[in-house]
């Protein structure tokens, strides 16, 4: 969403419309997240 310059910190961001517009979900199909089991619960690895 803030890739495509929504104000990912406001709560009318987050609407119905939003999570169908077409510009979003090509974005979300270019994201992969992958668990990584050696990290503890509260871990973050960035790369």
């Amino acid at each position: 969403m803030a890739l495509a310059g929504l104000d990912t910190g406001a709560l009318g961001s987050y609407t119905d419309a939003n999570c169908a517009a077409a510009d979003l979900c090509r974005l979300r199909d270019l994201v992969q997240v992958e668990g990584d089991g050696d990290l503890d619960r509260f871990a973050l690895l960035l790369g």
